[in-house]
């Protein structure tokens, strides 16, 4: 596979612009989602790992996360490879299906723009443009569960429901140093944060509300619920557990 190398500018999806939903940052705790496809065997990956984890990662007005890309393990540079243990061909597949150019690292904002993740520029303008506009009828909100947990919400109270809406719930590492003697980063160490280990497809949102059960995560790691036009189309927003968990 090619692997592309110079960053296009800001772009959007080809879709209509009263299609283009986006989110505030709001007293329900929606955020803007930012996706960060990266690998650890990507030589121009690091710089934007740090610049996720400088810039974005401590705001409340959004949720970044590291989707790890698997094209990259098998290429062999200098007579080496390093396969990426939290690398996941689901993530090269939901990358694609955003129909956008594809390369590392990109940012991908809100479902509906893309930048290079080095470009603090871009990927500011995009939140921006995001929270620019108002957001839907959708909230989604977490309760404890006696048993642990939470059980999740998600209520649709669009008076037009030009399409369908997708519930995800992702669990993610927060942090891990890996150790690269591979590859194009080889003998570096590398620092990743909000690594995504999980995305589960919980259901459509097709009609008022839905209900599903959420487990606690593992020490160390966090989760959030995403809400996005199905067909994997413009986010709504996520939404992150109780601060204190995971």
């Amino acid at each position: 596979m090619a692997i592309l190398r110079c960053w296009p500018p800001l772009s959007g999806l080809a879709l209509a612009a009263s299609l283009v939903l986006a989110a505030t940052a709001g007293a329900d705790g929606r955020r803007v989602l930012l996706e960060l496809y990266t690998s650890q065997g990507c030589y121009s990956c690091p710089p934007a790992e740090e610049l996720l984890a400088e810039r974005y990662l401590g705001r409340d007005d959004v949720l970044a996360l590291e989707m790890h890309v698997d094209y990259w393990d098998d290429l062999v540079y200098r007579g080496s490879l390093w396969r990426d243990p939290y690398s996941d061909p689901a993530f090269t597949m939901r990358q694609r299906r955003y129909a956008m150019d594809v390369f590392t690292p990109q940012m991908i904002i809100q479902g509906a723009y893309s930048a290079s993740g080095t470009s603090r520029r871009n990927i500011d303008r995009a939140i921006a443009r995001a929270q620019a506009v108002p957001p839907p009828d959708v909230t989604v909100s977490l309760r404890a569960r006696p048993e642990g947990g939470w059980t999740v919400h998600a209520g649709d109270d669009r008076t037009e429901r030009r399409a369908a809406l997708e519930v995800l719930s992702v669990v993610y590492l927060r942090a891990a140093v890996t150790s690269i003697d591979g590859g194009e980063n080889k003998d570096k160490t590398l620092r990743n944060h909000n690594i995504v280990i999980d995305l589960d497809a919980q259901g459509l949102l097709d009609g008022d509300e839905m209900w599903f059960a959420l487990p606690v995560p593992p020490p160390g790691h966090g989760c959030a619920v995403i809400v996005q036009q199905a067909g994997q189309g413009p986010v709504l927003g996520a939404w992150t557990c109780p601060p204190g968990t995971g």
